[in-house]
């Protein structure tokens, strides 16, 4: 290009020395010289065509006699420009054109020069396809990584839904034009069925295929192909397995159709398969191919990575329940109050507020074991557990102490408050199915972000004084 350009500029000095020195006795040595030069060059005006190398005919696949059949091949735009050159008093006006002639990328250098004492137009053609192709190939190479990079940004994605990566995957490809359409199936447990989605145009369907259809999905599963080609989708067949697209609504556009099948697994696996489809026979290039590969290959590794994902969330959000709730009354664990409490401490202490604390245990517990059973003790537990669950406010906290302890906390109350609400919960455990008597001893402390251990110490001797004088009572 640069090589173009300087002997474009050499040549706009060698025609200022024609006309300036006039060297009319010596035009056939000029044009000797213009015919040797390794550039494409016309000179001309609209009466005349003074100067043509032999290879415009070629790039125009035409004969030149006269002007017009030169400039036809311009626009009305461009040869409004060509006129602007002309006519314009100004010196070294230039104009660049890009133009495709007969499948070939040209760029031409227009120039106004003054020839043997007139005003014309200087014209040079450089071929610049294989400049062109690689920029365009560059450009979709540039695409296409982009392509790879959304791809593993939808791997860390919190909200996975594989219906709608799909479709953002299905975008990103039509985008750099590397499908027409994209599919993915998902089999059943048994894979005697598979729910099929496919997205074309701005369109999509679902449906379910079967294996009695004998589809190609059941062809990659029996073989347990790692990738499969199919130059002509409507013309596949194999082992009495064929392509079942004509259950889909799609119009006939979509009847020579290239595809290109990879299965993504969970634990070994196949869960299911993912298609690119390009409208024609044997559509991807083979470069094409490469790079599909390694989107599929991204595309497994992100449904792979989310479903290993999802499963840990699972384990470790039941670990946590495990850990957070008491399995039996469905409570807060000792565990979880351990760490709450501090949290709630340092929230007392900053804004100046208390909490009641209230430590019950239910009476002669030990003898309901051992008279009616330990399942009969876990109902009873079950049994106090629900009472305590809906007769405190959302903000209250209920735990499982251990054994047949147990501890509400009451933030911003009172001792009084609280005094009435522990009057109600043993009016309702009182009204019970229970053939034995159930009941329960509570005593409250304040907590106000101090040491939490002495709040419970001194809530814990405040429920054996009452446990006392019930028995004192009895």
């Amino acid at each position: 290009m640069i090589y173009s350009i300087l002997l474009f500029l050499l040549l706009s000095i060698f025609f200022i020395l024609i006309s300036k020195y006039s060297l009319r006795r010596t035009i056939k040595n000029i044009f000797r010289v213009l015919n040797n030069l390794p550039l494409i060059i016309i000179i001309y005006d609209f009466d005349k065509i003074y100067y043509y190398s032999s290879e415009i005919e070629k790039i125009l696949k035409k004969k030149i006699i006269t002007v017009d059949d030169y400039i036809t091949f311009f626009d009305k735009k461009e040869k409004l420009q060509i006129i602007q050159i002309l006519s314009t008093k100004k010196d070294k006006i230039s104009l660049n054109f890009i133009k495709k002639i007969n499948n070939e990328i040209y760029k031409i250098f227009s120039m106004k020069i003054t020839f043997f004492g007139k005003i014309v137009i200087l014209q040079v053609f450089h071929n610049i396809t294989e400049i062109y192709k690689k920029d365009k190939m560059i450009h979709q190479m540039n695409q296409k990584i982009e392509v790879l990079d959304n791809l593993r940004n939808l791997t860390y994605t919190e909200n996975f839904n594989l219906s709608g990566i799909m479709e953002s995957i299905f975008n990103y490809l039509r985008k750099v034009d590397l499908v027409d359409l994209f599919a993915f199936s998902i089999f059943s447990k048994d894979k005697k069925s598979a729910k099929v989605t496919i997205y074309f145009e701005n369109k999509k369907i679902e449906t379910t295929i079967y294996e009695k259809q004998k589809g190609i999905s059941w062809y990659f599963l029996k073989n347990n192909l790692k990738k499969l080609y199919i130059q002509d989708l409507s013309n596949f067949s194999k082992d009495e397995y064929k392509s079942v697209i004509n259950i889909y609504e799609m119009d006939n556009s979509y009847k020579d159709l290239t595809l290109y099948l990879f299965p993504y697994k969970f634990e070994k696996n196949i869960h299911g398969l993912f298609s690119f489809g390009k409208k024609g026979i044997d559509s991807y290039s083979e470069m094409d191919k490469k790079l599909i590969e390694s989107i599929a290959e991204h595309i497994d590794f992100v449904v792979r990575y989310q479903y290993i994902l999802k499963k840990y969330n699972e384990e470790n959000n039941h670990y946590k329940d495990l850990l957070t709730k008491d399995t039996l009354t469905q409570l807060y664990s000792r565990y979880y109050f351990n760490e709450w409490i501090l949290k709630h401490a340092e929230y007392l202490k900053r804004n100046n507020k208390k909490s009641i604390l209230a430590m019950i245990d239910i009476n002669n517990f030990k003898n309901i074991n051992d008279t009616y059973g330990h399942l009969t003790g876990d109902n009873v537990l079950k049994f106090i557990a629900n009472i305590f669950l809906n007769n405190i406010r959302s903000m209250d906290i209920a735990v499982r102490f251990g054994g047949d302890e147990f501890l509400l906390i009451f933030p911003d109350a009172t001792i009084k408050n609280i005094k009435k609400k522990m009057k109600i919960i043993i009016e309702k455990i009182k009204e019970n199915n229970y053939s034995f008597d159930v009941s329960i001893s509570y005593g409250l402390s304040e907590f106000c972000g101090e040491s939490y251990i002495e709040s419970l110490k001194r809530a814990d001797k405040k429920m054996y004084e009452m446990k006392k004088n019930l028995g004192k009572k009895f």
